[in-house]
């Protein structure tokens, strides 16, 4: 996911501290963990979410995060959004410009804008799009938890990365 552990976070954030920012707002963009199978786009967002959950728990005032949603799968991601923005804190939302091949306001993420307005929700929206819809890489992770790469599918992001 970018932000790493052990040696790789502490370089971060010596990094951060040379450059003079204070505060860095993670995103899994545009590696969403967007999927045509619900249960593996589900599983992917919830570990990504937990683990950036956790990395700003141990790091206050250092990070935030935008969540991640299993889109194109409305309920499933308007579940997601409650629990990132009411549980684990997360500071808005990421969305790519593309979403199994369709921009967001032609496929069913839609649906989800009404809920992010009347929350206030920041929508981080990150152009380029590599949402999973073939074999693009999902994420890369050093953070403990999820240790494996997860490719090309959401299903190998569920059985990789999900037993955390």
């Amino acid at each position: 996911m970018g932000a790493g552990d052990g040696a790789e976070l502490d370089a971060r954030l010596a990094l951060m501290d040379r450059a003079g920012v204070g505060m860095q707002i993670l995103s899994a963009s545009p590696q969403l963990p967007h999927g045509r199978d619900e249960t593996a786009a589900v599983d992917a967002a919830r570990c990504v979410n937990d683990q950036y959950a956790e990395l700003v728990a141990r790091h206050p005032g250092r990070f935030r995060a935008f969540a991640s949603l299993p889109l194109p799968h409305i309920d499933a991601s308007a579940a997601e959004l409650a629990r990132a923005l009411d549980q684990l804190g997360m500071a808005g939302v990421a969305m790519t410009t593309t979403i199994l091949d369709q921009p967001p306001v032609d496929s069913p993420a839609a649906q989800l804008f009404a809920e992010l307005d009347r929350r206030g929700t920041v929508l981080y929206g990150k152009g380029g799009g590599a949402a999973i819809s073939g074999a693009y890489p999902l994420i890369r992770t050093g953070m403990s938890g999820c240790r494996a790469s997860l490719m090309a599918s959401a299903r190998t992001a569920r059985d990789r990365c999900c037993r955390c």
